[in-house]
């Protein structure tokens, strides 16, 4: 049996879930939810319904699961990048991720699966993948687009995470933790979901200074791309040290003045380590930084 049938758990009591001829079975053999085209939904939405700082100056709460679910309708995440200086950064961090994992085989969790470049890259390696989201669109698109027997999607709340404790090998979420309710928690829930050695590679903007509109409905200010976090230095040092794990690893990567010179329709053709050592010289002389690169090992 694979290791990715045995992975889950109840999102509500944490009590052990098996895959058996494309059902969720409990413990007493009950069903619990079909598996269509590798599609399992596991959300517990009884506990979506919380707040931020941001939410309570306006006196109102952060139904987070109901917004994500509006936007994945709204918003297509898998639609062709038309500014190519976008699509060389997202490829820029996609590769940055990719060369902190040392894991060669094994199951990698990523959480909200965007493009499921993730699922793109690790599948044809022979890695197990769970491309997971709040919403069943994205990972439904994320199935379709690159369907594998080796690929899951998974429709969960990291706050209610339906993974088994020390089961997975990689986790990456990226461009996420800025969106969440609460950083920590999202951390904690991910790290007890790896196995003992497992990694967590986490990216976000570096020290963001988040705009804010008018929001027309409600006449409370909303932040732009629904970021609600933005992570200084001392942040992330105050995060890091409430983590219970062996090896933390901090870096900034991407100078916002090479992005804002549009050298990406030049650099594309670089190879990554020859990229990296620009970015980096670049960085050394003009401290711009837009990106945070989080390599959390248990």
């Amino acid at each position: 049996m694979s290791a990715i049938h045995s992975l889950f758990q109840s999102p509500i009591d944490a009590s052990h879930l098996t895959i058996v001829n494309n059902n969720i079975i409990d413990a007493q053999g009950n069903v619990v939810s079909n598996i269509h085209n590798n599609l399992i939904y596991l959300l517990a939405v009884n506990e979506s319904d919380t707040t931020t700082a941001w939410h309570q100056d306006a006196n109102t709460h952060f139904d987070y699961i109901t917004h994500y679910h509006q936007d994945a309708i709204e918003v297509d995440y898998f639609h062709e990048y038309v500014d190519p200086e976008t699509e060389h950064e997202n490829h820029r961090i996609h590769q940055i991720i990719w060369s902190k994992i040392k894991s060669k085989k094994g199951i990698i969790l990523d959480v909200g699966c965007g493009r499921a470049w993730v699922a793109q890259h690790a599948l044809p390696l022979g890695y197990d993948v769970v491309s997971m989201d709040i919403t069943p669109i994205n990972v439904n698109k994320a199935i379709q687009k690159y369907p594998h027997q080796n690929h899951y999607g998974l429709v969960a709340d990291v706050f209610s995470l339906p993974i088994r404790d020390n089961s997975v090998d990689v986790i990456i979420a990226s461009e996420i933790i800025e969106h969440v309710f609460d950083p920590d928690l999202f951390l904690h829930k991910l790290i007890t979901a790896l196995k003992p050695g497992g990694q967590l590679i986490v990216t976000t903007p570096y020290n963001e200074c988040i705009e804010y509109s008018l929001c027309i409905h409600c006449n409370h200010k909303t932040p732009h791309n629904a970021h609600i976090h933005s992570f200084t230095l001392e942040r992330v040092e105050a995060v890091m040290q409430k983590l219970a794990s062996t090896h933390k690893y901090t870096s900034t990567f991407a100078n916002k003045l090479l992005i804002k010179m549009r050298t990406g329709k030049f650099f594309k053709y670089l190879s990554y380590p020859l990229w990296r050592l620009i970015d980096r010289l670049s960085l050394f002389f003009i401290y711009k930084p837009k990106r945070w690169l989080w390599v959390i090992e248990k």
